[in-house]
């Protein structure tokens, strides 16, 4: 084991306990590439706001990027120019998988002229509210079915909206000729 400013080394290569720059990649005294520990921080970093931190595989004369974060911070991921805080490459196909392996899984991709937000499953829904995932207030829910329910989890029609009982219409329409409105109101079966 060999210890750098550390007379007793448990690891191959081992550096003092103290905080401040511990390697340098490249440049001289000040700003430099290189990594440095702060209080509960490791830090990579490089030695100007315009140079980047690339990571991919091969050598570097030989370099595949797979991913870039420029010195203003933003993210790419198949991109080396990233001018958004995350930037995916411009191919079709899935993008983000939230939850599952290969195959079907919950996540996010692009099509030809297509956002799409999916489901691993045909009986999973998608639902949108607020909270957290834990503690989740739902607004909204679309069934795998494609069923869409408002202010209802399990919609049994195309849109299920649910009345509330105060009498306030589930629908309200602007009428364009005049400055009222006018609306639509269900509050019970008998009503229909």
């Amino acid at each position: 084991n060999v210890g750098i400013g550390n007379n007793n080394p448990l690891y191959p290569l081992s550096f003092y306990s103290g905080i401040g720059d511990k390697i340098s990649l490249w440049g001289g005294a000040g700003n430099h590439f290189g990594f440095g520990i702060q209080s509960n921080l490791m830090q990579i970093h490089s030695a100007n706001s315009v140079d980047d931190i690339a990571f991919g595989y091969g050598t570097s004369s030989a370099f595949t990027e797979n991913m870039r974060i420029k010195g203003t911070g933003n993210v790419g991921i198949g991109n080396n120019n990233p001018l958004y805080p995350l930037s995916f490459n411009s191919n079709i196909g899935d993008k983000i998988s939230l939850w599952g392996a290969a195959g079907n899984h919950y996540g996010l991709g692009i099509q030809s002229n297509l956002f799409q937000i999916y489901s691993a499953n045909s009986v999973d829904d998608i639902a949108f509210g607020y909270g957290t995932s834990s503690a989740f207030t739902e607004n909204m829910r679309i069934k795998g079915t494609g069923n869409v329910g408002i202010g209802t989890n399990n919609p049994w029609l195309k849109l299920d909206v649910q009345a509330n009982s105060s009498g306030f219409p589930v629908a309200v329409f602007k009428n364009q000729n005049a400055s009222g409105y006018s609306g639509i109101t269900f509050l019970s079966s008998a009503n229909v």
